[in-house]
């Protein structure tokens, strides 16, 4: 009980440390949404790690401690918004590159726990070490398949086709403070179909419409 209240104090100094630093320096903007997330993620790191030190199966102990090495690497979020406006200002695409690969190590590490815990459920009887090495293998090659054009190219981003379609849709609107409707839109905009970073045609106009729609509420 004395390690809870121990992790309840220090999830509360990391917030009010959040909060002091979002005061201190320039930053960008950020939703109240994303300061509950990261507060949850945050919760449970401790609360993870407070498990892990109070398991007393040895070998539930590395479930936990998966989840603290995940929860761990989410800490890197808290970074994000002062890159590139407080901090390395010069750095066109440190944000983003942060962003870009907290995100992809913390999903590549959340499926290495989950499948550990599935793997340790199924097969009870095997060593931990044979249970890392069959989750690591699983993990590994279906996120290389997955994020394998991300470390190929680090700007593999900026080539889909969203991205290009909504920077279309951002160009056109610029800086604009009138409200515009979706068939507004698609009667003098013509998005295009891209591939490999490359356009290769308009769209329809009913897939022209669908697409700005779906498009719109990332211009906020």
């Amino acid at each position: 009980m004395r390690f809870m209240k121990k992790a309840i104090v220090l999830w509360v100094g990391s917030q009010l440390i959040s909060l002091v630093a979002l005061w201190l320096f320039d930053h960008r903007a950020f939703s109240i949404a994303t300061l509950f997330n990261r507060g949850i993620q945050t919760a449970l790191l401790f609360l993870s790690y407070y498990i892990y030190k109070n398991e007393p199966s040895r070998k539930n102990k590395f479930i936990f401690l998966n989840f603290v090495i995940v929860f761990t690497v989410s800490l890197a979020y808290y970074l994000y918004d002062f890159v590139g406006v407080a901090f390395l200002k010069e750095s066109k695409y440190a944000a983003h590159f942060l962003n870009q690969y907290t995100m992809i190590v913390f999903q590549v590490l959340l499926a290495l726990a989950i499948s550990y815990m599935v793997i340790d459920l199924l097969l009870r009887d095997l060593k931990i070490y044979q249970k890392y090495l069959i989750s690591i293998f699983i993990t590994i090659f279906f996120a290389s398949l997955y994020f394998y054009p991300f470390f190929k190219d680090p700007l593999y981003l900026y080539s889909t086709e969203d991205i290009k379609q909504w920077k279309t849709l951002d160009n056109e609107i610029g800086n604009s403070t009138e409200v515009h409707t979706p068939a507004e839109l698609a009667s003098r905009i013509k998005l295009q179909s891209w591939q490999n970073g490359h356009p290769i045609g308009d769209l329809y106009p009913d897939e022209n419409l669908k697409r700005i729609d779906y498009l719109m509420p990332y211009l906020d």
